[in-house]
């Protein structure tokens, strides 16, 4: 192997090692909101409250997505954050729904 593929394979082996890490982080973080949205599917269950509010839904995720973009510019493509955010409310659904 020559010198440049070392050089190369030790950048993309670091550079998917910080992937990785961040993944970890993406799923502790899910787990967390999963977490929490199981408190308010309990505290809304107690007093007698649908659990989706897609009204709020739409909101926070039109919020994400306008805040993506103020901050991250064109890194992050609108369509692909509404996605995400989607996904991620969808993970953290209770089972009982």
């Amino acid at each position: 192997m020559s010198e440049q593929d070392t050089l190369f394979q030790t950048a993309l082996t670091m550079l998917r090692s910080q992937l990785n890490a961040i993944d970890e982080q993406l799923l502790a973080l899910v787990a967390q909101r999963a977490a929490l949205v199981a408190q308010v599917d309990a505290l809304k269950t107690a007093h007698g409250v649908p659990f989706r509010d897609y009204a709020r839904e739409q909101q926070l995720v039109d919020t994400l997505v306008a805040a993506a973009r103020e901050r991250y510019g064109s890194a992050l493509r609108e369509n692909d954050v509404r996605t995400l955010m989607h996904t991620v409310l969808a993970a953290c659904r209770p089972l009982s729904i």
